[in-house]
């Protein structure tokens, strides 16, 4: 609701001549958009974005098709990789300047207790 009352709640976005609408993510969209994003290979210049273009279409694809179909997703996906790397970028930050602060520890403090169970064996009875 805070979001909404700061404006904060979405922003348009324009990739390839189509206005695409980004809400504001949930911590659901954000761990799925994560997934491809952590894909990238920051040794590349980022400004080229050739080789991670794919990782950060689909993660921007992700957060704009969150709550929809996979097949919507797949086609959002595609009309995407028409976009210029400008579009695409100016896409990503507008996503990642809706992720709230509390939000993104919540999701790494999550992750973190996730990693505690995953490592410490179970105790003998």
């Amino acid at each position: 609701m805070a979001d909404l009352l700061n404006g904060e709640y979405g922003k348009a976005t324009v990739i390839a001549d189509r206005v695409y609408f980004i809400k504001s993510p949930t911590i659901k969209t954000i761990a799925k958009a994560v997934s491809f994003f952590g894909k990238v290979n920051l040794s590349e210049d980022i400004k080229s974005m050739q080789e991670n273009r794919k990782h950060i279409v689909s993660g921007v694809a992700a957060v704009i098709a969150a709550g929809k179909s996979k097949t919507e997703e797949n086609r959002i996906r595609r009309e995407l990789m028409n976009g210029t790397d400008e579009e695409i970028r100016d896409a990503m930050s507008k996503i990642l300047k809706m992720i709230a602060c509390e939000d993104f520890f919540m999701c790494a403090g999550i992750a973190m207790e996730i990693a505690k169970m995953v490592a410490v064996p179970a105790e003998k009875q």
